[in-house]
């Protein structure tokens, strides 16, 4: 690694004009940032910006003293948001050959679904006759519901497609403490649960669409039939962990075959000192036993 003094700093292959507070993937080429800075009158723009990565030299230097500079993005999409700025967001694949996506977003206490599919243009500033053809992104937008219905700061904090869905249905959380389960062709909620008694700050679903877990900003975290919305079990803190702890945020992972395999993140509930560490926990759930059993425990 070397020294501080030692170190250059990375090439910047591009930047944004608006603070991003949320970044997917659309395919292995697009990046998607989204954000902006609200409804306050600061001039800050409220966007969703897409980019594709392109390689200008295809064959990068083994040598680390060379510097990398045959990467750079061009920005292929760019949605205003209106004085709504995009908090969460989700990306459902639907047909990756013609760049067929969609895009769920969190704008304050509204979601807002966006479709986008590939187009090809050939930019005006290039030479008659030179014009090389430049793939972009159009983008529509669908639908906008408000998903959240907390009395005094509706927000919705976290959206997720159903896996194996095609993105026809859709859970949303946030201030208010319920998940709701959409229906995005008829545009009907089909589910919905008080979950927590507080904000849900994250959720996500197991890769066969039937399990839904909740993190609660009350310190719960809570597994889920996404069936029926029925409660199956509430995940237990670590023993090896103190109360100090909470669940910051989940993730299923596709490994195990008879049990669900899912991470947890858990980090200090106050600040400490410049030491104080946070923990990863992999964790089995028994659909037969309804158990949840911690696997490792990692620092």
């Amino acid at each position: 690694m070397g020294g501080g003094g030692s170190r250059q700093a990375p090439p910047v292959v591009a930047s944004c004009q608006f603070p991003p507070y949320c970044i997917q993937m659309l395919g292995s080429r697009h990046v998607l940032l989204a954000g902006g800075g609200g409804a306050a009158k600061t001039g800050v723009a409220n966007q969703l910006n897409g980019f594709i990565f392109e390689l200008t030299n295809p064959t990068p230097s083994a040598d680390p003293n060379v510097k990398c500079d045959n990467l750079k993005l061009i920005q292929s999409l760019s949605v205003n948001t209106d004085t709504r700025a995009t908090m969460n967001l989700d990306v459902a694949v639907i047909d990756p050959l013609s760049g067929k996506y969609l895009i769920a977003t969190g704008q304050e206490d509204q979601c807002v679904i966006y479709r986008t599919e590939f187009d090809v243009i050939y930019p005006e500033n290039q030479k008659e006759g030179q014009r090389k053809p430049q793939l972009t992104f159009t983008v529509n937008q669908l639908n906008m519901f408000r998903s959240d219905m907390h009395p005094k700061l509706p927000y919705q904090k976290v959206a997720r497609f159903k896996p194996m869905s095609k993105g026809q249905q859709l859970v949303t959380a946030g201030a208010d403490g319920h998940f709701r389960l959409w229906n995005l062709v008829t545009g009907q909620m089909v589910i919905e649960v008080n979950a927590h008694k507080d904000d849900i700050d994250d959720l996500d679903i197991s890769p066969d669409g039937k399990v839904l877990v909740t993190v609660g900003h009350d310190a719960k975290t809570i597994l889920w039939s996404l069936e029926d919305g029925s409660k199956l079990v509430e995940v237990p803190s670590p023993t090896e962990l103190s109360s100090g702890f909470r669940v910051r945020s989940c993730r299923f992972t596709r490994l195990g075959e008879k049990n669900l395999v899912f991470v947890s993140a858990h980090t200090p509930i106050q600040r400490g000192s410049k030491n104080q560490r946070s923990f990863l926990v992999l964790w089995a759930y028994s659909k037969e036993r309804n158990i949840c059993r911690p696997i490792v425990i990692k620092a």
